[in-house]
């Protein structure tokens, strides 16, 4: 038996049962393409890692691992910036964990923005963001000025 997939618009339904005189006896519901329930997705600079990008989740089950991408624009241009898929902490957990990813070769000079890439055990994938972070070198100062006060 091969899954078929039928697109109704809004939802898909992935049949996995035994077929008799041409009906499909059992369905599963794919409307969501990965068991992952993302909480929180943000980056932030720091001194001397570059930029940390975190991601938290609820649950995690059937995932396989993330994707990490970067890119200067946020319509496009997205590259992946981890060697590696980042696999999962706990496979199958159902109570959710947290991650980060070192992104140490962000440009210092700009704002740069992510996308975090769920792929579960089928090979479906969804992509989460985007969201966007400026470099520490990126902040501008302005000058400090002393005021003489005793005049």
């Amino acid at each position: 038996l091969y899954p078929s997939t039928y697109d109704t618009s809004s939802t898909t339904f992935l049949d996995y049962g035994l077929v008799y005189g041409g009906e499909v006896e059992d369905y599963a519901w794919g409307g969501s393409p990965t068991g992952v329930t993302i909480t929180d997705f943000y980056a932030s600079p720091d001194k001397t890692q570059g930029i940390i990008v975190r991601w938290d989740n609820a649950t995690e089950i059937d995932v396989l691992g993330y994707n990490v991408y970067r890119s200067l624009s946020m319509d496009h241009g997205y590259v992946q910036i981890n060697a590696t898929m980042i696999d999962v902490l706990t496979f199958g957990n159902a109570t959710g964990n947290s991650y980060q990813f070192f992104d140490r070769s962000a440009p210092d000079d700009q704002p740069v923005f992510y996308q975090l890439e769920v792929i579960d055990t089928q090979g479906h994938t969804v992509m989460v963001g985007p969201i966007s972070v400026r470099p520490l070198s990126y902040n501008s100062y302005l000058p400090m000025l002393m005021v003489n006060s005793s005049r």
